[in-house]
């Protein structure tokens, strides 16, 4: 499957979010949990998401929610395009430590995404 060939790190995070809040494979939790993976993939990878204040947060919920009740795919990519940057923690050292790292910076979107 040639699904990522040439897909920088954004785009490719945004179709983890996309795919999983998408496809619904749980009862519940389906845009918190896309979420959470698709920020902890972008942190594996060596990148994180920044804003810089509560409204660009909420932005990026709005945009996860528009992508799943609209299609719109596009929306997501290019909110990620102007907030992903280089993350260097040299102290984080597996998968479980990034997703609560993830918690404990996005509570409100992770929130937002659970109501």
């Amino acid at each position: 499957m040639k699904l990522y060939q040439n897909a920088g790190m954004v785009e490719q995070a945004a179709i983890l979010i996309q795919r999983l809040a998408q496809n619904h494979p749980f009862i519940d939790g389906n845009k918190r949990v896309a979420f959470i993976l698709g920020s902890t993939f972008l942190m594996i990878n060596g990148y994180q998401i920044q804003y810089k204040d509560e409204q660009e947060e909420m932005a990026l919920a709005y945009a996860i929610e528009s992508m799943v009740a609209e299609k719109n795919f596009e929306n997501l990519v290019q909110w990620f395009a102007g907030h992903v940057e280089r993350f260097v923690d040299s102290a984080i050292k597996n998968e479980e430590q990034i997703m609560q790292l993830v918690a404990n910076e996005h509570p409100k979107i992770i929130a937002y995404l659970g109501s």
